[in-house]
């Protein structure tokens, strides 16, 4: 889960080496609705940082879904749910684990970040790559790029725009 468009193009191409066709959400409600549709997940890697409900919020309705017996992992009770931050200070991680979060990874996250956290809480039968040859993977990695720098151009201008329209109405939360 990740309001940036363009965060979520990277994630995916990424868990797509791993051969992981994630689902998305681009906010904490939206997250949670799809978690009430039935579907179960194995892991969920989720931004801090959002408009509307932060993931710390999310989580929290999250846990709380759980311990009134909903299920919402697939292999386990309680789902595991890793916390994605540009906060990479002294003690974030700490933070995180203290708020519920299973384990952190900064950004911008890289593919390594991803198998090191898929192996550390999936079971092994869910783990596998994907086997492709170099060219296929080539071919891949600069299909997303491309994708990934399309967006980006799309979205910088509006990015912008949005940046200092919080400044301007002291939004420092969703300025910063």
């Amino acid at each position: 889960m990740d309001d940036n468009e363009l965060n979520i193009q990277v994630a995916q191409g990424l868990l797509g080496k791993l051969g992981i066709v994630p689902d998305t959400a681009a906010s904490g409600p939206e997250a949670l609705m799809m978690l009430d549709g039935g579907k179960k997940y194995d892991i969920i890697f989720m931004d801090h940082q959002m408009p509307g409900m932060d993931g710390i919020e999310a989580l929290a309705k999250i846990r709380e879904k759980e311990a009134a017996g909903n299920r919402i992992c697939a292999h386990q009770s309680r789902c595991t749910v890793i916390a994605l931050s540009a906060n990479a200070v002294n003690g974030a991680e700490q933070m995180f684990l203290k708020s519920g979060f299973d384990g952190f990874m900064a950004k911008p996250v890289q593919g390594k970040d991803f198998a090191r956290i898929l192996k550390a809480f999936l079971p092994p039968s869910l783990l596998h790559e994907t086997g492709g040859t170099e060219a296929e993977d080539g071919s891949r990695e600069r299909m997303n790029e491309r994708t990934v720098k399309r967006t980006f151009v799309r979205l910088i201008d509006s990015s912008s725009k949005e940046i200092r329209d919080y400044l301007a109405a002291g939004d420092i939360r969703n300025y910063t």
